[in-house]
C-alpha cells in the first residue's frame, strides 16, 4: 500500500489489520501469497509499526 508520508489513522489501522494473523488467513483464503513476520523487511518500515507482527 502507497500512502502520502506515514500511513496514519484509519490507514495505519486497515495496514496493521491485513498484516494481523487474521488478515493474513483472509489473504491466504483469497488465494495470495500470505506475508509473515519473517519476510518483511526493515526498509518495509511496517515490521515496527505493526504490533501484530512480532506476534
Amino acid at each position: 500500500m502507497i500512502t502520502n508520508g506515514e500511513p496514519q489513522g484509519l490507514a495505519l489501522d486497515y495496514i496493521a489489520f491485513v498484516l494481523s494473523d487474521e488478515g493474513q488467513m483472509i489473504v491466504e483464503e483469497e488465494g495470495f501469497v500470505p506475508l509473515t513476520a519473517g519476510n518483511m523487511t526493515a526498509d518495509s518500515g511496517m515490521a515496527e509499526k505493526n504490533p501484530m507482527a512480532a506476534a
